[in-house]
């Protein structure tokens, strides 16, 4: 479903191993060096929370939030690019009790192969942390037995934002990379720049975006 224009300049920046191509697909691209493989750059994210009540006898105890993300491993296990958070599903209060999960829903952009659950902590509800992952793009239920003390070591970066390019709507125009970031302009609002995150080509976070000055030069041109 992606179309290459030919009237077009690709314009590209590398970050993280990968090449970031944009302007002349209709949607933004990477390319893995080590497969040689064009993916899609960015995945519209799930639209619907997941469900969560009380499973089998567990470790889980207290209130929990939990969302997922859709998301493209590679055979190593690593995120190759991951979307923005369901919406949140929770508070759900475990009794000492597993977390049954259902309405897991699946991704139509033809190379998701997992999905990724994350979830706080009990009693904490603004920071989450990964708890599992479903490695196919079919199952729509998952049951996490483990613990607090069983969960990602580092908080996650949700929510991560969709950039403009996803879906043929717009598309980033001027791309660079700089300080192990990201920054560019789409089409359709040129005076807006994103930022990805710190090395992470997915990570667009509203909270990283600025506009330029519009009404010509300041004094560094």
């Amino acid at each position: 479903g992606v179309t290459i224009s030919n009237e077009r300049p690709a314009r590209m920046a590398i970050l993280a191993n990968k090449i970031v191509v944009v302007n002349a697909p209709s949607v933004n691209l990477f390319i893995d060096p080590f497969t040689a493989r064009a993916r899609v750059l960015s995945i519209a994210g799930p639209s619907v929370a997941p469900s969560v009540v009380a499973g089998n006898p567990g470790s889980f105890d207290g209130p929990y939030r939990f969302y997922f993300t859709y998301a493209i491993l590679d055979p190593d296990g690593d995120i190759l690019t991951e979307s923005p958070a369901s919406p949140i599903a929770g508070p759900v209060t475990l009794s000492n009790r597993q977390a049954s999960l259902s309405n897991i829903s699946t991704s139509s952009t033809a190379d998701v192969n997992a999905r990724i659950v994350y979830m706080t902590v009990a009693e904490e509800g603004a920071v989450f942390f990964e708890a599992d992952r479903i490695l196919n793009n079919t199952a729509t239920t998952d049951v996490i037995n483990s613990s607090d003390f069983d969960l990602g070591l580092l908080a996650a970066a949700n929510p991560k934002g969709n950039p403009p390019g996803v879906d043929g709507t717009d598309r980033f125009r001027l791309i660079a990379a700089w300080k192990d970031r990201l920054f560019a302009s789409p089409l359709n609002n040129p005076h807006l720049v994103y930022v990805s995150g710190n090395r992470a080509i997915s990570n667009w976070a509203e909270s990283q975006r600025f506009t330029v000055k519009i009404d010509g030069e300041d004094e560094f041109g």
